[in-house]
């Protein structure tokens, strides 16, 4: 589980007074992505209304860490996953937009709102469960204790990855339960695919490729790595894979148009043919570790207080490779380059990966 961390003391009485000006963040273009972004920083939940330059926290507290956002299909509520700072297990919080006060619905994590807004999956201790975020009624969804990442589609099904660290690959259920079917997983061996992302339409996919032999951060990957576990990816008929990004995190904007992918370095705003819309980059230490993105008004970020955060907007050069084939990777000693920020798309039938 994320590290949690205490607000830094100067972010922590900018909160408490109310008094800082807004954050200035870079304008998108004009015909941009629009909605509501909702983000977890190292410091807590952030929403932004696009186009737009403020970005505002959300209403948390110094004894706890709230991040993996989720918002429901309506955008009337927000979900996260709260975990107070060495007290106990984390939380599913849901809160009511605009003004809710947050309140605990089930003991988990990875929050994902069904299609009607009724219900949130969830990473449980005994697997993929739902709850009522009304009457908090409990389900059982698998029974996996290394079920992880549910996204709920538009036509009931959910998704979610199985394995330590995705090496079981991404695998689907029917909304009411039932046996979990593959859906992506790699034939390349130590490559996870985690962090399923439906489109709103239900209709296409977007996952992360991670090495399930390790941690990410602890051990840097050959040049190229990406390209290839991309290539190494395989899919189930009716499965259609939109994005794979490189270790980060894919949310689709509300009209399935664009998508919004996360690296621990910012924001990339991406069409669904790879065309760079903008980017949003952060100067934090760790840097953005989720994403929602909401096609209701900046009703989020109205209930945060405005800080004077500064976040920094890099647009370094970009650089495209297409991927090997799945054995083309030679044996022996391998060049290792930095932790590679990458995502990859389909282009005229072939996989493309774009580094930012």
């Amino acid at each position: 589980m994320p590290g949690a961390r205490r607000l830094s003391g100067w972010i922590a009485t900018t909160l408490i007074a109310g008094l800082a000006a807004p954050v200035a963040a870079p304008a998108l273009a004009a015909g941009g992505p629009t909605g509501t972004l909702v983000v977890a920083h190292e410091e807590g939940l952030w929403a932004m209304g696009l186009p737009g330059r403020t970005l505002r926290a959300l209403p948390g507290t110094d004894e706890a860490v709230d991040e993996e956002p989720a918002l429901s299909p309506a955008g009337d509520q927000l979900a996260f996953t709260r975990t107070s700072i060495g007290l106990g297990p984390a939380r599913i919080m849901v809160r009511a937009l605009p003004s809710g006060a947050a309140r605990q619905v089930a003991v988990g994590r990875t929050p994902a709102f069904a299609p009607s807004g009724a219900e949130v999956a969830y990473e449980g201790e005994g697997g993929i469960r739902a709850v009522d975020v009304v009457t908090g009624a409990g389900r059982e969804l698998t029974a996996g204790t290394a079920d992880r990442d549910p996204a709920w589609a538009a036509g009931g099904g959910v998704a979610f990855a199985r394995g330590a660290r995705g090496a079981d690959g991404v695998l689907t259920i029917p909304a009411a339960g039932g046996v979990p079917r593959r859906a992506v997983w790699s034939v390349r061996r130590g490559v996870g695919v985690v962090r399923p992302a439906w489109s709103p339409d239900g209709r296409r996919l977007a996952v992360a490729v991670v090495d399930a032999r390790t941690e990410e951060a602890r051990r840097p990957r050959p040049a190229g790595w990406c390209a290839r576990s991309t290539s190494s990816l395989r899919t189930a008929p009716g499965i259609s894979l939109a994005f794979v990004a490189c270790g980060g995190r894919v949310a689709w904007s509300p009209d399935g148009r664009s998508a919004a992918v996360r690296s621990p370095r910012g924001l990339a705003f991406l069409t669904s043919r790879g065309r760079r819309l903008g980017t949003i980059c952060d100067t934090g230490s760790v840097g953005v570790t989720g994403l929602a993105w909401g096609g209701a008004p900046v009703a989020a970020a109205a209930a945060g207080r405005e800080t004077d955060r500064p976040f920094r907007c890099e647009t370094p050069a970009t650089r495209r490779t297409t991927p090997r084939r799945p054995g083309a990777m030679r044996d022996g000693p391998q060049h290792y380059a930095r932790p590679q920020r990458q995502v990859c798309f389909r282009k005229r039938g072939k996989w493309v990966c774009v580094t930012y």
